[in-house]
């Protein structure tokens, strides 16, 4: 008895060491680059680094004062929920497809998921001389396409696993009561795989949030993102380092405050899309 409460309690230690090991490496991180962009800019390179300093808002000021802010922002926003929007639209209809009718089959399914590993930089050029060709250069309807584009493949894994996951009986008996297949799955699938839903929407929504390689390659100013005005402080002989964080914590507080206010549901949608059977 004795043998196995010790196994109990080291086993205990050892995920609680691991929680906290890898809670310490995402948090850090943050945490440096709130610090930093609260700092002032005296402080930012004391070595060893200041931990009792008085805190300020200049960097911010700055940030939010530069030329054109007011557009970056509102470009980010519209290019991250048309994205989430458009991605979610098309990925979903796309997965309930291959789910329940194997629409496609095997090749595209993995075709899907090989354009998925494909690197950013690998279709930058194409999408870049295809862009020019139709006047999508430089807009937010063209960043909206790129960013779908990148996140679709994703968006139908994880939707499918969610598909798979719900019992097509259900969706069965209400077409035997004389439901349409369109209407068992907006009426039945759709409200059954809502926390998939929820998850992927996020997903996405953060991915076109962050998302920095293409908003670099396909806009020049008119569509810029909070990831490239972060990058364009950083110069050829210096970097704003106190403004760089404050973007950065602008780029980073979003996702917190939205998983902060739904930990609950986007918890059990990760577990009902991990669990099979």
């Amino acid at each position: 008895m004795a043998t196995l409460q010790s196994a109990r309690r080291s086993r205990l230690a050892t995920a609680y060491l691991t929680a906290g090991v890898l809670g310490f490496v995402l948090v850090a991180p943050r945490a440096w680059i709130l610090l930093t962009s609260l700092k002032p800019t005296s402080a930012i390179f004391v070595m060893p680094p200041v931990w009792r300093f008085a805190p300020t808002l200049d960097h911010y000021v700055a940030v939010i004062t530069r030329p054109g802010f007011g557009r970056i922002v509102g470009t980010t926003v519209a290019v991250s929920l048309s994205t989430a929007t458009l991605t979610i639209v098309l990925g979903t209809l796309a997965a309930y497809a291959m789910a329940r009718y194997r629409a496609g089959g095997g090749p595209l399914l993995y075709t899907t998921l090989a354009i998925r590993v494909l690197p950013p930089i690998v279709l930058g050029l194409p999408m870049f001389v295809l862009f020019t060709r139709f006047g999508l250069i430089d807009t937010v309807p063209g960043l909206t396409l790129a960013y779908t584009a990148f996140m679709l493949p994703n968006t139908i894994w994880l939707m499918l696993a969610f598909f798979q996951d719900t019992p097509r009986e259900i969706e069965e008996a209400a077409l035997v009561d004389g439901c349409s297949r369109f209407g068992a799955f907006w009426r039945i699938a759709l409200p059954m795989a809502r926390s998939g839903l929820l998850v992927t929407g996020f997903y996405n929504l953060m991915g076109a949030w962050n998302h920095f390689f293409y908003g670099l390659t396909l806009s020049t100013a008119n569509a810029r993102t909070l990831p490239v005005a972060a990058a364009e402080l950083i110069g050829e002989h210096a970097i704003k380092w106190g403004e760089v964080s404050a973007i950065g914590t602008l780029l980073i507080l979003p996702p917190i405050v939205v998983v902060a206010l739904m930990q609950k549901r986007l918890a059990s949608g990760l577990v009902l899309g991990g669990v099979k059977g």
